[in-house]
């Protein structure tokens, strides 16, 4: 990543994850998909709000699944939904930058077909106006039922 920023790049790593298998089986169609917060400008203190699309194949018998999209909050969690990113330079691993991700689950899934699910960040302005400068970076991993 690079530093050419006033307070730091920050970006999450989305990793795909099959649940249990049913009569259909939905997995990831798509690569791990970064979901990049871009430069946090202190100066401005505005709320950054980006979106990432992970991509989901269902195929079995039986009728269209109800698909499940879950996370685990990421490495740095402090809590349920209390995501949080580490800065690895700024005091050495003690300096983290809250975030929160939100996304619609369940959702109708199609068998045969590719579905979109849209994962939407957020930082708060209020959050990193103190932050310390550098990169923070976190990985969250999903889980798609069935």
């Amino acid at each position: 990543m690079i530093k050419l920023e006033i307070i730091g790049f920050a970006a999450l790593l989305l990793l795909g994850h099959a649940g249990t298998a049913t009569a259909a089986t939905c997995t990831f169609n798509s690569s791990p998909q970064p979901l990049s917060f871009g430069n946090l400008d202190p100066g401005i203190g505005a709320d950054v709000v980006v979106t990432a699309n992970l991509t989901v194949l269902c195929a079995g018998s039986g009728a269209p699944p109800t698909i499940a999209l879950s996370d685990d909050d990421g490495l740095y969690k402090t809590g349920v939904n209390a995501n949080r990113m580490i800065n690895l330079t700024c005091p050495l691993g003690t300096t983290y930058l809250p975030y929160s991700l939100t996304y619609v689950s369940p959702i109708a899934g199609k068998k045969n077909q590719t579905i979109t699910m849209t994962v939407t960040g957020t930082v708060l302005g209020s959050v990193y106006q103190d932050a310390c400068l550098g990169v923070y970076a976190d990985t969250v991993t999903f889980t798609v039922t069935p």
